[in-house]
């Protein structure tokens, strides 16, 4: 065991089980069909999604939708949205000129007063108003050059949009997203946890560099509950990864206040300060070459990339944070990142 100043890392070959049993499920949280400025059907994007293996989804059509209707959740009422092999959230896209959020709920919701809060230029009332309905508020692309976020962040909203499909390839670069509006909001002690979303307007795009496809990327959201409601709670607790596609490998990431490997505490969870060194363990989930992981704590790199593979597929580290520390993790591929967690 090297000691790298107050780090220790171990890598293991045997896996330590987490001590609550639950299921991770993987989808896509951004997407748009016919009903707004998308060019495929309900019908072959829910087809689609369940090809791709996902076991939940969610439909976020635009709120000023170019239909004859605005403010009306047309796509909720299609007869195609649903499914016997995933999970159906319900979900919208708050879309205004000075910036766009995504709105999710585990059933059918009240969405005049969201519109109207639309129309008025309110995200304030608009995020107050999804929570009291026991939804969630999570902001789009903070960045994107022509939909650019102008409201500010002085409110309280839950989630973030941290990589976005054609952000990647067109508009900027994902990390500017995590480096300069994500990782300072967290560092001043606010909670906003990361989420993912392809944006998809083209189903199966003959540019896919251009216009994504339907996860990619792809959000994990891990959950004690097969149903609608247990999925919505592992996003409001932040138990939630990104891969860039729905074949990439992804991540978990706990934490043993103890240093018994009991692992009590995830991604998204909250520990009471410690002055007593706090045993972290990140697992594989998947395959892929080349792979390492990277820790940030406090909006810092912790450390040198560590190997980690199908064969090697855990890595336990500890550490003393400081006071009101956070600690995330990134997985590379050849020095690209491809999954992101929320931290702890």
């Amino acid at each position: 065991m090297k000691k790298i100043t107050t780090l220790l890392f171990l890598m293991l070959v045997f896996n330590i089980c987490f001590s609550q049993i639950g299921t991770w499920y993987k989808g896509d949280m951004h997407s748009h069909s016919t009903y707004s400025d998308g060019t495929s059907s309900v019908h072959d994007i829910i087809k689609d999604a369940e090809n791709k293996g996902f076991t939940f989804y969610v439909l976020t059509d635009h709120d000023n939708t170019y239909t004859s209707n605005p403010g009306k959740n047309l796509h909720w009422t299609d007869t195609a949205y649903h499914s016997s092999k995933m999970i159906l959230l319900y979900g919208d896209e708050w879309t205004t000129n000075n910036g766009h959020a995504n709105i999710w709920n585990s059933k059918p919701y009240v969405y005049d007063s969201i519109f109207l809060a639309n129309t008025s230029n309110n995200p304030v009332i608009a995020s107050k108003i999804v929570k009291s309905q026991g939804g969630i508020f999570s902001i789009n692309h903070p960045l994107n050059q022509s939909l650019l976020w102008q409201y500010g962040y002085n409110f309280e909203f839950h989630s973030m949009e941290i990589m976005n499909g054609p952000i990647n390839y067109l508009l900027s670069n994902n990390n500017s997203v995590i480096t300069t509006i994500w990782e300072p909001l967290l560092l001043s002690g606010k909670i906003i946890n990361a989420v993912g979303g392809s944006d998809m307007h083209h189903l199966n795009d003959m540019f896919p560099s251009l216009y994504p496809n339907l996860g990619s990327p792809t959000t994990y959201i891990f959950s004690y509950q097969h149903s609608p409601e247990g999925i919505l709670d592992g996003l409001k607790k932040g138990h939630v990864c990104i891969s860039n596609s729905p074949s990439e490998p992804h991540l978990e990431f706990f934490a043993d206040i103890n240093q018994n490997n009991s692992f009590d505490y995830m991604m998204g969870d909250q520990i009471a300060d410690t002055i007593s060194m706090v045993q972290f363990k990140v697992n594989l989930i998947g395959t892929g070459s080349n792979l390492t992981v990277k820790v940030i704590k406090n909006g810092a790199q912790l450390n040198s990339p560590i190997s980690i593979s199908a064969s090697n597929p855990s890595v336990i580290f500890s550490d003393i944070p400081q006071k009101r520390s956070y600690y995330r993790i990134e997985l590379l591929s050849s020095n690209s990142s491809v999954s992101w967690t929320n931290p702890i």
